[in-house]
């Protein structure tokens, strides 16, 4: 076989998987949302991905007794339990109506962790504790 023909045979190969790799990324999954419910709030977010280092968090809240969505703001932190590790608090931007978004890093080693999202109204603050496993 000549150089040319191994060079050509590479080239499609590399160029084979970086297509399959593409379309697994583009046709994956939106992550399943995880939620909790606070005194007032009901919360889902949805972790890009559950993983140590810098992550996105998008949050949607809905009201216990079904009202409109009135908040001053939210935020996100994250506790580890069994290691003792708690995360700074990072401000939510609003997205829309009753859905915000957080970047940054959240959870700073593999294991079972707590998400806290904070709700600000008028009226006081709601704290929504959600169960989240990070694997990696």
């Amino acid at each position: 076989m000549s150089a040319r023909t191994v060079t050509g045979l590479i080239a499609l190969a590399v160029t084979a998987v970086l297509a399959v790799l593409g379309v697994v990324r583009a046709g994956r999954p939106d992550p399943a949302p995880l939620t909790g419910g606070g005194r007032e709030f009901m919360v889902a977010a949805r972790l890009d991905p559950a993983a140590t280092g810098v992550i996105g968090v998008e949050i949607e809240l809905s009201r216990r007794d079904g009202g409109p969505v009135a908040v001053r703001a939210v935020a996100v932190s994250a506790v580890m339990p069994a290691m003792g590790h708690v995360t700074a608090e990072r401000a939510a931007e609003p997205l829309g109506p009753a859905r915000f978004r957080v970047h940054g890093e959240l959870f700073t080693m593999p294991g079972a962790w707590r998400m806290d999202v904070r709700v600000d109204t008028d009226t006081g603050s709601d704290v929504v504790g959600i169960a989240v496993t990070v694997d990696r």
